[in-house]
């Protein structure tokens, strides 16, 4: 004869089961406990469904392991067993927190929200500004970001403890928001919660899946395990300096990458030219090597010794800038400038940011992707005079 069992005693235990490790509990755990029959326990959690009391994930296969405490050089004996996975409802839950008293221990408000059933894997979502305190920090935190998502983690044992995934995804109005898994936020220090809490977004319509393909990769990867090729314009960009100094065989570019180079952290045409400004230093004169770049294209004739002088007969200085250099080397082996040309367009928008300028008319929903879109042009027209560059070097071999 079964052993008797009040429903709440077993709910109970379930709870706190719960409360201490938000997962779901088998029907192999309820019997061990309750000293009955995993047929019993999964029958249990058959009636707890039927009556709402939680969900149930159905015939699962779980590896039990039996192992001598007094005798470790025992061989394991492992065994398959068929049972049942119970979910208790958020509503037995919140029942058991407040019995237990947990209401009045200030959990914070994500530790919170999954000891009350929200899943773990469940996303919540936030305004892009919520990252603003981690890319500020390069010191404390690595950050990795593309447009699908990207990464927090913190640097070193003295700071705060911090791993978050976090999605972007688009709004209908073309808004782009954070999306973090409650897991990650729960893991955080106390602070870190209130301050992405401070950010949360509590309404708001997304943009059909199918037509938000860098979310669709991150989906993909996080939630199905799936290889995505994240779309990262920024990287692109520290490649393609990289991809210019091995076509030309010298050092043009004397860095490749700046760690400050992130997407705008805030809705704002402040911070978007803020990006622009830590980008453009990568282009700037100081970061060319204008000595280099002269020497090998006289010696391969691209350009004459006059070439170099400056048509304004006011400067001082007479020659041409490295950054005009490079201009003159896309010119004439692109027959354009368009790269320059968008070069010059980020120049302009540090000067703006520089002078407290105002935005422009055009109407912008999210700089975000306003500045990833601007990096993949960069990327692409610099890809043009790469493909130029070892065409030459290839005529030159062949010649």
């Amino acid at each position: 004869m079964e052993r008797t069992i009040a429903p709440s005693e077993i709910l109970e235990y379930c709870s706190k089961k719960w409360f201490d490790n938000p997962a779901g509990i088998s029907a192999l755990d309820l019997a061990e406990r309750f000293q009955i029959t995993n047929e019993a326990a999964m029958r249990i959690f058959e009636s707890f469904n039927e009556l709402g009391y939680g969900t149930l994930n159905r015939n699962v296969k779980l590896a039990v392991v039996h192992f001598n405490l007094k005798n470790v050089s025992e061989p394991l004996e492992s065994k398959e067993e068929i049972t049942h996975i119970f979910f208790p409802s958020s509503r037995v839950l919140a029942t058991f927190y407040e019995k237990f008293g947990l209401h009045r221990q200030n959990i914070p408000e994500y530790t919170k929200c999954l000891k009350l059933g929200a899943g773990q894997m469940c996303p919540i979502y936030f305004e892009e500004e919520v990252l603003r305190k981690y890319f500020d920090h390069p010191e404390k935190y690595e950050c990795e970001d593309t447009e699908s998502g990207g990464s927090v983690l913190s640097r070193g044992e003295e700071i705060p403890y911090i791993w978050v995934r976090y999605s972007k995804r688009k709004l209908e109005d073309g808004n782009i928001v954070v999306g973090a898994f409650y897991k990650d936020l729960a893991d955080m220090s106390d602070n870190d919660q209130k301050y992405w809490a401070s950010y949360e977004i509590k309404s708001g319509k997304f943009l059909e899946y199918e037509k938000d393909q860098a979310y669709q990769q991150f989906i993909k990867s996080q939630i199905y395990g799936e290889f995505a090729d994240y779309v990262d314009p920024i990287s692109e960009v520290f490649t393609l300096l990289r991809k210019i100094n091995e076509a030309v065989g010298v050092t043009v570019f004397k860095r490749f990458q700046n760690e400050s180079v992130v997407p705008p952290i805030e809705n704002t045409f402040k911070s978007f030219c803020d990006s622009c400004s830590e980008l453009d230093k990568l282009f700037a004169n100081g970061n060319i090597d204008g000595k280099n770049l002269k020497v090998w294209m006289l010696q391969r004739k691209i350009v004459s010794e006059s070439d170099f002088t400056s048509s304004d007969k006011n400067k001082k200085h007479p020659e041409i800038t490295p950054r005009q250099m490079l201009k003159l080397l896309e010119s004439k082996l692109c027959g354009a400038t368009d790269l320059s040309d968008l070069l010059k367009e980020c120049s302009d928008y540090r000067q703006q940011v520089a002078h407290h300028m105002t935005a422009s008319s055009e109407e912008v929903v999210s700089y975000s992707h306003k500045f990833y879109d601007f990096c993949k042009r960069i990327s692409q027209s610099g890809e043009i005079l790469v493909l130029k560059l070892n065409e030459y070097s290839e005529e030159r071999e062949n010649g």
